[in-house]
């Protein structure tokens, strides 16, 4: 008695084998060969939205180049016919993708969101035999414009009878639609200084846009508040940025006094606050207010923030007077 064993090389097809020895045989045995399936590569058909500008692309998936908001056609070529395939995305893994099967290829398509997607595809055949494979899908995001100004400097002064130069410069990796400059004068009405609506072709702007104060009548020791903005051409939800929040203090004609630091006195709880650093941080504070009113999503954390800065310069400032006044008299309101 004892074990004997043979193999037989690269079978394709199912065999009926029936052992012999000598004048002992078996019955015939059959042999089922299971073939398995195998995803071979994937290509792709990228259909970018029409407002890029940008031409539809065909080829292996790995090489193409996706942008925010295409609507992508999958191909995924197997080694052998499936009889049913699952796809999800993570993006949206509850949602299992429509797949249409023709022979051993299977096609299937959804809309890239902002995100990087992983695919995975689960195809099983007729036979039990299964294949789960992934691949990483990179997204190119659409990104809000950049808006800045070059001119005049972040905090600036100037006498009532300048004449003032803003340079906006705005850019958008497609176009932009919209580019202006919006100021105030103090706690005034919030007028707009210039606009253009280059339509679809303008990837990039810059201008230069010329203010007379001497047609505003102004005066010391008035101030200027403006930003500014810019608008790109995203179909369904333009995309609204602006710049920082800058200021134009109106300076007196001729000016001269002196600062006298180092006179402290009990109501000044040992700090010597001068009016310019109040001046100062109440605009860091605004600027700040600014950029959180303009930006999407949840602020509360950030408002709660702000609110505390604006207490505790309004703390600052009370002490301020109470020390100035007790110097030169009472402050005018």
């Amino acid at each position: 008695m004892g074990a004997l064993s043979s193999s037989i090389a690269d079978v394709q097809n199912d065999l009926e084998v029936r052992i012999e020895a000598g004048e002992y045989s078996s019955s015939i045995h059959q042999v089922v060969v299971k073939v398995p399936i195998v995803l071979q590569h994937w290509n792709a058909t990228v259909v970018p939205p029409q407002y890029t500008g940008l031409p539809e692309q065909q080829g292996p998936l790995e090489t193409l180049s996706i942008p925010e908001g295409s609507q992508v056609q999958i191909e995924a070529v197997y080694s052998r016919s499936p009889s049913t395939v699952e796809a999800t995305l993570s993006t949206d893994p509850e949602r299992r993708l429509e797949a249409e099967m023709q022979d051993g290829t299977v096609h299937f398509s959804f809309n890239a969101g902002g995100k990087p997607i992983e695919l995975v595809a689960k195809a099983t055949t007729g036979d039990g035999m299964i294949d789960e494979s992934s691949v990483r899908i990179e997204v190119i995001p659409d990104r809000e414009p950049l808006v800045r100004f070059t001119s005049p400097a972040k905090d600036s002064e100037a006498i009532a009878t300048a004449e003032l130069e803003f340079i906006p410069e705005a850019k958008d990796d497609y176009s932009l639609t919209s580019v202006g400059v919006r100021f105030r004068v103090d706690d005034g009405e919030e007028q707009t200084l210039w606009e253009s609506k280059p339509g679809d072709s303008a990837q990039e702007i810059r201008s230069s846009v010329r203010m007379a104060l001497e047609e505003m009548d102004l005066s010391y020791p008035q101030a200027i508040t403006y930003y500014a903005y810019a608008i790109d051409n995203r179909t369904d939800q333009p995309q609204r940025v602006t710049s920082e929040l800058r200021f134009v203090d109106i300076r007196p004609f001729d000016r001269s006094y002196e600062f006298v630091d180092g006179q402290c006195n009990s109501n000044c709880q040992g700090e010597c606050l001068s009016l310019e650093k109040l001046i100062k941080q109440q605009r860091e504070v605004l600027g700040r207010t600014f950029a959180a009113a303009h930006q999407p999503g949840p602020v509360a954390a950030i408002a709660k923030k702000l609110s505390a800065q604006q207490q505790t310069l309004a703390e600052q400032t009370r002490e301020l007077t109470i020390a100035m006044e007790q110097k030169v008299g009472p402050m005018p309101s």
